[in-house]
């Protein structure tokens, strides 16, 4: 079972020891807030590219995703998402996103019509630049539904661009 305040990070360095790389990330999340526990997958002492990150509350993992996602480690755009959970993981995929559109700037156009968002990831090439996608994850059936339906009852505008939800 993972915790609600648990974060997949993905797309980390391979080739940095597991204790340097737990180390980093402690460094790196705190200034987030409280950092519970640091679990990185490894192959013999080699990391798998991947970490989770369990924060002392679902809203520092949200500022978490807000902050951290997409910015650059060791020449890599780090990916920081919500962990999976099957209870857990309510979430719409959204396209047709302004490329100049960060977390925070989805953040701030979503938060005050959609209650329950736990955080935003958007979707990036290799480069940082975005692909005009994201993810929204929600904190129960009830604001998934509810957010679905906001979209679908209005046309949502963002730089006059139509935001579709492609789940």
């Amino acid at each position: 079972m993972v915790s609600e305040a648990t974060l997949f990070v993905g797309n980390v360095e391979q080739n940095i020891s597991a204790p340097e790389l737990e180390a980093l990330l402690v460094e790196l999340f705190s200034q987030c807030g409280t950092v519970v526990a640091v679990r990185i997958p490894n192959d013999g002492g080699k990391t798998k590219g991947f970490a989770f990150v369990e924060m002392g509350s679902t809203e520092q993992s949200t500022y978490a995703t807000l902050a951290l996602n997409g910015i650059r480690l060791f020449g890599r755009f780090i990916r920081v998402a919500w962990a999976a959970d099957d209870e857990k993981d309510f979430q719409l995929r959204l396209e047709n996103l302004p490329f100049s559109y960060t977390e925070i700037d989805l953040y701030e156009a979503f938060s005050r019509k959609i209650t329950g968002i736990r955080g935003l990831s958007v979707r990036r090439h290799a480069s940082g630049r975005s692909e005009g996608k994201a993810t929204l994850w929600l904190n129960s059936k009830e604001s998934t539904n509810a957010a679905k339906a906001f979209f679908v009852e209005r046309p949502v505008y963002l730089e006059a661009q139509h935001v579709k939800v492609v789940s």
